[in-house]
């Protein structure tokens, strides 16, 4: 460690054009999250520079440990604890990442750190995009492109998320305000080429397959009847995910990925 963050390995990915022609800088809060995690093995997979921040509340040491070994494998991160953030430079040509749709009862420190962080983006003209669930009420800001995202699934999906407590048995969260609708983790980061070239403003994602949570449920081995919302807010702008990922294989990838994770908690104990 020095100067308050770590450059983590030495394998570099070949460089490819997925991103534009200009290959840029990202800055991701909650490199560690769920959301944030994938985006950044996104854009590590695309030969982008990418610079994590994260903190240690709300988040299993293990978990953490994990993901850490797998970008520590890759030259083009480099992570900072956000308690250090002032000893991070921000480039005029950065575009900052900040899925809120990670952070559950974020701290009050940790809620200013990301403010700071933002603000300071903003003042130099950068990008900012934010993903929000799509409950989440909303205006156009300046400089800021801001998703509304329903749920949200995959590997690494955080405990009481409704389909990770369907597969691994774990208690879930409220049930009510649910949409009809779904994205898959990885089909969502593979559109950032386009999200990053939208105009900002606040922008609904959509996938483009109809009652996608309900299939999703089902494969899942829901047997109760749960109340989803049909009815989107109609004076939204929308921008359409394409599903690559079908709900079956989505949820057998997410099932599979529990049951290694079980595997290896397991493993760790004896």
């Amino acid at each position: 460690m020095a100067n308050g963050f770590v450059s983590c390995g030495n394998l570099k990915k070949e460089r490819t054009k997925n991103l534009g022609e200009a290959m840029k800088k990202h800055i991701v809060l909650g490199c560690y999250r769920f959301v944030g995690y994938h985006l950044c093995e996104f854009l590590l997979e695309t030969g982008e520079e990418v610079i994590g921040l994260d903190w240690n509340s709300g988040m299993d040491e293990d978990e953490r440990e994990e993901k850490a070994l797998s970008f520590g494998r890759n030259s083009n991160f480099t992570f900072y604890p956000i308690e250090n953030r002032n000893t991070l430079d921000i480039e005029a040509d950065s575009i900052i990442h900040v899925p809120y749709y990670d952070f559950d009862d974020l701290l009050l420190d940790i809620k200013e750190q990301i403010k700071g962080i933002t603000d300071e983006v903003r003042s130099k003209g950068n990008v900012i995009i934010e993903i929000y669930p799509f409950r989440e009420e909303l205006i156009d800001e300046e400089e800021k492109i801001r998703l509304l995202a329903p749920t949200i699934y995959g590997p690494w999906q955080p405990k009481g998320a409704l389909i990770r407590s369907l597969l691994s048995g774990e208690s879930f969260s409220s049930l009510t305000g649910l949409l009809d609708d779904a994205i898959y983790v990885r089909d969502l980061v593979e559109d950032w080429s386009q999200i990053i070239n939208l105009q900002p403003g606040v922008y609904e994602l959509v996938s483009d397959l109809d009652h996608h949570l309900k299939s999703c449920l089902e494969h899942a081995g829901n047997k109760e009847e749960i109340p989803l919302l049909t009815t989107r807010i109609s004076n939204r702008k929308t921008h359409k995910i394409h599903v690559k990922t079908k709900p079956d294989e989505g949820i057998s990838k997410q099932k599979q990925h529990l049951e290694i994770q079980k595997k290896l908690q397991e493993w760790k104990k004896k």
